[in-house]
């Protein structure tokens, strides 16, 4: 029988002297997470903790807290998998029991975890060879299992177990970024994660003989211009992501890890791409879980981050300098490791293809539906009718929708700015140094020293408190190019929808039919593709911010339908149909 929490011995009581003590580490790591091992102080630990200074300095100087968190954490780590691995298991259920252990530690250890990581270079010598020692252990013995596995074909057989281990460990290890306890449960995320990988009870099954709606097809020319089918994207998005990151490692890492020292605005941009860009990849999640292609039956958030952090954790073992492994290698794995090993071949190709598309037409003259806005919406209110919300909630998002007065996020775009050169050279080296030493104690003399040239000609480039700008634009820039390339921008994605169901009445009407079988699984599968478009529109300041994406599905469609409805009467085009909804919604183009 399984233990009700792996990490149950890990925390002592409270009211006892190692209870004690571990709640002041704890206090020290929440306050060197937010303000660096340097900048915090003993008065703020007590502060945190709500006892004196004194009583803080009687059990822990301060430069032994930093080797108390990193004994702490490897110390509970450790003791979870002994027990996680202890009886006779097989190794799909030792998997999952690896998992499981991983996110209950991760509980209770979050920001011990993370401060571990972003402050390793404080942690004495001792303590960091002892926590580096049970920490390569730790990886031996879950590579192990993951041999076992692939010998009997749990996991695919054709990759490194290294490979595969770093994948898994990557998807538990980035959850220290993002989990909230009270969200979702450490037996939830690591449900995901093991289903994810196809270690779980239930197999993936493909929804019935589901022809997608909005996917690429080769054969007709009418079709060439919709989406890839969301496996494919999946596979795109970890190809694009490896790639990006094989040019980018130490920037990345250093991103993350320096973050608190990058200026406000600059930090501010970076962060609302990087929501772009999740709310963008937990939309392909989405659809890829109502085509059977990922288990349908967790949280697509927890999916997407599963993917995310296996991608985001490369930055910090994979160096192409160092290790035998290429790009090509470590995609094929993660692809295969998540199920996706048939999409990747064409990922590529389908790249290529979409290099050469065009947006489709824009707006001949919408005037006459803006000027009858009202006949629209009472036509909403009257004749739509909804899949889950009410015709007045509908009309009261397309009001919104069409309205140029309604607010939008911000978002920072994608500026022409370029890293090449000498330029993209110092910031690569600039990285390595604030990586190595830390923001604060790395000098520009340092970075010139390894770039080889003199201090003068790095200051021409970049002032000091200029470069970790320059990181968190560059990184958070070309990732989004890089996905762009992959999936077609946002507002291509959202524009091609558009057009898409404007040249297929029976789209729009299926989308509020009341009818099941093929039809109602048809509008499923076009209003979760729409939705994850839509969010990303949102979060990119395409679309208005007020209503969420559920209903701005309804809200198009329904739009789009009003069109349908009157083309007879007014002899529009599809085209003219597709192009008037794109200038009624301000979807325009630069």
């Amino acid at each position: 029988m399984q233990p009700d929490s792996f990490a149950s011995t890990s925390a002592a009581k409270p009211d006892s002297l190692e209870g004690i003590r571990r709640q002041l580490v704890d206090c020290a790591a929440e306050v060197f997470f937010r303000n660096g091992f340097k900048r915090g102080t003993t008065k703020q630990i007590a502060d945190l903790a709500g006892v004196s200074q004194s009583l803080v300095s009687h059990y822990f100087k301060k430069g032994a807290l930093m080797g108390e968190i990193a004994r702490q954490v490897s110390s509970d780590f450790t003791r979870s998998l002994e027990e996680a691995l202890a009886g006779d298991y097989a190794p799909e259920e030792q998997l999952a029991r690896i998992m499981r252990s991983f996110m209950e530690s991760m509980e209770i250890n979050r920001k011990p975890f993370a401060v571990y990581w972003k402050e390793f270079r404080s942690i004495p010598e001792a303590e960091a060879e002892q926590a580096q020692a049970l920490e390569k252990n730790y990886v031996a013995r879950v590579s192990r299992v993951v041999a076992t596995a692939q010998q009997q074909g749990i996991l695919p057989p054709d990759h490194d177990p290294a490979l595969l281990t770093e994948g898994i460990l990557g998807m538990l290890s980035w959850s220290h970024w993002w989990y909230r306890p009270g969200l979702h449960t450490p037996q939830q995320v690591a449900a995901a994660f093991r289903d994810l990988i196809g270690c779980g009870i239930a197999e993936r099954q493909p929804a019935e003989s589901i022809t997608h709606p909005l996917v690429r097809h080769s054969e007709t020319k009418q079709q060439e211009d919709t989406f890839d089918p969301p496996g494919l994207q999946l596979a795109a998005i970890i190809q694009s992501f490896i790639r990006s990151m094989d040019v980018n490692q130490r920037p990345f890492a250093v991103y993350w890890k320096e973050f608190r020292s990058i200026p406000s605005d600059d930090a501010e941009a970076a962060r609302a791409r990087e929501r772009a860009y999740v709310a963008r990849v937990v939309g392909v999640v989405e659809s890829a879980q109502d085509q059977g292609v990922l288990p349908p039956q967790h949280s697509p958030y927890l999916l997407a981050e599963g993917i995310l952090g296996m991608l985001s954790w490369t930055h910090w073992w994979y160096q192409r300098d160092q290790y035998n492994y290429s790009p090509d290698q470590v995609i094929a794995a993660f692809c295969s490791l998540v199920g996706l090993a048939d999409h990747y071949p064409a990922a590529a190709h389908s790249a290529q293809l979409r290099s050469g598309e065009q947006d489709p037409p824009q707006s001949q003259n919408p005037d006459d539906v803006q000027n009858d806005l009202t006949g629209l919406l009472e036509w909403v209110e009257e004749r739509y009718r909804p899949v889950q919300q009410t015709a007045t909630d509908v009309a009261a998002t397309v009001a919104d929708l069409v309205s140029p007065d309604s607010p939008r996020r911000w978002y920072p775009g994608i500026a022409a700015r370029e890293w090449k050169g000498r330029r993209r050279s110092i910031l690569d080296t600039a990285a390595r140094v604030f990586f190595a030493r830390g923001y604060e104690a790395g000098t520009t003399k340092e970075i010139a020293d390894r770039e080889g040239v003199a201090q003068p000609l790095v200051s021409q480039y970049f002032k000091k408190h200029e470069m970790m700008g320059e990181i968190a634009q560059r990184i958070s820039i070309e990732f989004t190019i890089s996905l762009d390339e992959a999936l077609g921008s946002v507002r291509h994605q959202l524009s091609v929808l558009v057009y898409t169901l404007a040249n297929s009445r029976a789209l729009c009407d299926a989308s509020h039919a009341e009818a099941g079988g093929q039809a109602g699984i048809q509008r499923q599968v076009l209003l979760t593709r729409m939705r994850g478009i839509i969010a990303a529109a949102r979060e990119e300041g395409i679309l208005p911010s007020r209503h969420d994406a559920r209903s701005q599905a309804e809200g198009i469609m329904a739009i789009i339908s009003y069109l349908h409805s009157m083309d007879r009467q007014d002899q529009r085009t599809a085209d003219e149909i597709a192009s008037t909804v794109c200038t009624l919604i301000q979807l325009d183009y630069a």
